[in-house]
């Protein structure tokens, strides 16, 4: 009974996955990427997300550390392929003032700014959150998320697949950061509501 009801919740998350990638991402992806692998990584590392967060709603707060390492291997590949295969476009150019980017506020779409902040916030809250419930201390954790930040810009700059930017470090950050303490807070109040069911960090 239980493998069934699995079935039919991650059938349920793929489905939800699709719709909301074809609806709401897919326009912003096709900005960044060029080839078909970030549509279909995408797809399925939302389905993970929305499985977990389904688990979640129905108290089953155990994590399977094999869906949590395949989960990871997905964002991994999905990673490189949006920051290192953006297609032919080579540029060369590079930042190294902090917060450059509100200059540009004024001259660009509000809606593109708004995305383009979200998407440098969001790239590695993946990562922090994977750091979380591995239970690795923060003094560490924001260390690995501030390097990996930097080897894909330093990457991103000496491939030419893009450009070295102090901003996008900064975001990306961020991004991760908060995730690591957002994920903190969930666990420590499923610990103070004392849940019957065990959560497993």
């Amino acid at each position: 009974m239980q493998l069934f009801k699995n079935f039919i919740l991650i059938v349920f998350s793929l489905l939800t996955s699709q719709l909301v990638m074809y609806y709401l991402i897919d326009e912003i992806i096709v900005i960044f990427a060029s080839s078909s692998v970030p549509y279909i990584l995408g797809r399925c590392l939302l389905g993970f997300v929305i499985f977990g967060c389904l688990k979640f709603l129905m108290k089953e707060f155990e994590i399977d550390s094999v869906y949590t390492e395949l989960a990871m291997i997905l964002y991994l590949i999905l990673l490189v392929s949006i920051t290192l295969f953006k297609g032919d476009s080579k540029t060369y150019d590079y930042n190294f003032v902090p917060f450059h980017f509100l200059s540009y506020a004024s001259e660009v779409n509000p809606s593109t700014f708004i995305a383009a902040i979200l998407i440098n916030v969001l790239l590695l809250v993946p990562l922090g959150g994977y750091l979380r419930i591995k239970n690795i201390k923060f003094a560490i954790s924001w260390q690995v998320i501030l390097y990996s930040s930097l080897t894909i810009e330093g990457l991103q700059f000496v491939t030419k697949r893009g450009s070295f930017d102090m901003d996008d470090l900064i975001l990306n950050t961020v991004g991760g950061c908060l995730a690591y303490f957002v994920l903190g807070r969930v666990y420590n109040r499923i610990l103070r509501n004392k849940l019957s069911t065990p959560f497993r960090f």
